[in-house]
């Protein structure tokens, strides 16, 4: 590694000198001492070192170069920096000032490519949605989390404009809910779905009219105020309502007070709901006769109430044809009166309280109900006012009623519950199944 330059003396060394006789040089040898670095090498020049004669008579010194070291480099490191949109950024390494080199944490070398992060956006894809008849969809597009500019599939930037897919029918007034080639009213969003509960509320009750669901409604927890009054016929189309919330109230539910009016409720889903009121309590619908409910399922529901408590209908006088519960908690407790209490009672999974009509082919299952008494895994009390009622071909599973008169106590009366109905006054009851039901009686 080290190549060595010795000045050996040209003319007599210090004890030749002193002594005046060339003899005496030829007797004298030189001890060297250790060497001594003079000059580090680096990178990209040699060093130096020399040693010197231990006799201090002596002034012969020897000097040797030291190689070029190439790990010798003199190093800073350089912090990363990201890249942007259209700007580059690197990655973090050590420079070297001398030789000009660059080095990763572990003293490669690295090549200039090997420092550039290249510029990129930073984009996040959205797959392409079809159109449906009355709600846009929209192309496959990315979008910059950073600029926010859109780039479509093949990286090619284009505005917000082009991204939508107009709905095929033109004809539809998204302002009226209004569509001409459907003649029908079609509710594609929640400021739609409230505007169209609003007017019902405020007198118009769509008499003769239909009224659909174009998309899935999210009603997000807010407080729901009962749509009250339809005269028409409200069709769900299968889709799903989701989150419902009312807290408070009588004659309560998607839908309150329907009394007296030909109209037909059917095809949607209510999908997570927790409802609290007085009577007349239901996530569906509160207080009916006459307004025919068919297809609905309620799924994830709860319900507090005081007296007529269903999972699909309060308070009926009317028909009920394949309807489904799945996962509902009823619990219906005494509220007071005067100087005592009453009610807590007419619970049941698909209606509280139901007088005329028919309810057919509907089923509950994972089902919590607890009142007072009169509690059913279909209805909590059926009686006959008038035309036939009856209940044919439910089925109620894996359902807990309880009769509970330990709460609120108004006095000892009969508990009436039961799998299928609580309390049966009058009607007719067939082809009824019920499988893993549990009835308690607490007094």
């Amino acid at each position: 590694m080290f190549k060595k330059i010795i000045s050996a003396a040209l003319g007599a060394c210090a004890v030749c000198a002193l002594s005046g006789a060339l003899a005496a040089c030829a007797t004298h040898e030189c001890t060297f001492g250790e060497w001594k670095t003079v000059t580090e090498p680096t990178c990209t020049q040699t060093g130096l070192r020399e040693r010197v004669c231990t006799d201090p008579e002596c002034n012969e010194k020897q000097t040797e170069r030291i190689d070029i070291y190439p790990a010798a480099h003199k190093t800073e490191p350089v912090t990363a920096t990201d890249a942007g949109c259209t700007t580059d950024g690197n990655v973090a390494y050590d420079h070297c000032s001398l030789c000009g080199k660059n080095f990763d944490e572990a003293g490669n070398e690295l090549s200039a490519s090997d420092l550039v992060i290249p510029a990129a956006h930073k984009t996040v894809k959205t797959p392409a949605v079809p159109a449906t008849e009355h709600v846009d969809g929209a192309i496959a597009y990315e979008q910059c989390e950073v600029c926010d500019k859109y780039f479509d599939g093949d990286g090619k930037e284009i505005t917000a404009a082009e991204i939508p897919v107009p709905a095929t029918h033109t004809d539809y007034d998204r302002q009226t809910a209004y569509c001409e080639t459907c003649g029908e009213y079609v509710i594609t969003t929640v400021a739609q779905f409230k505007a169209f509960r609003d007017a019902v509320n405020g007198g118009d009750g769509y008499a003769n009219k239909t009224v659909t669901l174009g998309a899935d409604m999210d009603l997000a927890n807010e407080e729901w105020k009962p749509i009250s009054n339809f005269k028409g016929t409200f069709d769900g189309k299968n889709h799903t309502i989701k989150n419902l919330k009312i807290s408070s109230g009588e004659n309560i539910g998607l839908f309150g007070y329907q009394w007296q009016l030909e109209a037909t409720i059917k095809n949607f889903t209510v999908d997570g709901a927790d409802i609290t009121g007085t009577n007349a309590v239901s996530v569906v619908l509160g207080n009916t006769a006459s307004t025919r409910v068919e297809g609905v399922t309620v799924k994830n529901a709860k319900i507090n109430a005081n007296h007529w408590a269903g999972g699909v209908v309060g308070y009926a006088y009317t028909d009920i044809y394949d309807c489904h519960v799945d996962g509902l908690e009823i619990t219906c407790v005494p509220a007071p009166k005067g100087e005592s209490y009453d009610d807590g009672d007419k619970a049941g999974g698909i209606v509280g309280y139901f007088a005329s009509g028919t309810v057919e082919n509907c089923t509950t299952k994972n089902l919590r109900i607890t009142g007072y008494r009169d509690v059913g895994g279909i209805a909590g009390a059926v009686t006959k006012d008038g035309s036939l009622t009856a209940v044919k071909n439910c089925a109620v599973t894996d359902a807990v009623i309880t009769a509970d008169q330990t709460v609120n106590n108004y006095g000892d009366t009969a508990p009436n519950a039961g799998e299928i109905i609580g309390r049966l006054i009058a009607g007719t009851v067939e082809g009824n199944t019920h499988d893993r039901v549990t009835v308690n009686v607490k007094k």
